[in-house]
């Protein structure tokens, strides 16, 4: 999956929260919490999973201290990022999150694919997140 399309699942995620992290050999798993999205599928459901393959390339860069890099995931996991926005760069890609530890931060993934999953663990492939996502906003209008 090119870097362009890890950029549209983390903006599709927009207001998503990252409640947890876990790497396990090369993967690393993300549970972010997005109740209105995952709402849709399931009425029960509050998160979806993402499985970062090959994730080489995960860190925090907080925008109060720029030379202040954050690698450890607990601590990450603590901050309860909200994913605000994503764009790749020449390294992976590049999102941007809110927190109420501090003003927010930029997570830097450099990750060979990303696989999504909804609360139950059913992978979801990104046309259809992206027409979750579509049908949310045109309802919501």
């Amino acid at each position: 999956m090119d870097w362009d399309q890890q950029a549209v699942i983390f903006n599709i995620f927009h207001d998503g929260v990252i409640t947890d992290l876990i790497k396990r050999s090369g993967i690393l798993e993300m549970k972010i919490e997005i109740r209105y999205l995952a709402e849709m599928l399931d009425e029960s459901y509050r998160c979806f999973y993402c499985k970062l393959i090959n994730c080489d390339k995960f860190l925090l860069e907080n925008w109060s201290d720029e030379q202040n890099y954050i690698h450890d995931l607990k601590t990450i996991i603590d901050y309860d990022l909200e994913i605000m926005d994503a764009k790749n760069s020449e390294e992976g890609v590049l999102v941007n999150c809110l927190s109420v530890e501090f003003i927010g931060g930029t997570l830097q993934i450099g990750t060979e694919d990303i696989k999504i999953f909804d609360q139950s663990k059913k992978e979801i492939f990104l046309d259809e997140l992206t027409q979750l996502a579509d049908r949310y906003w045109k309802d919501s209008v």
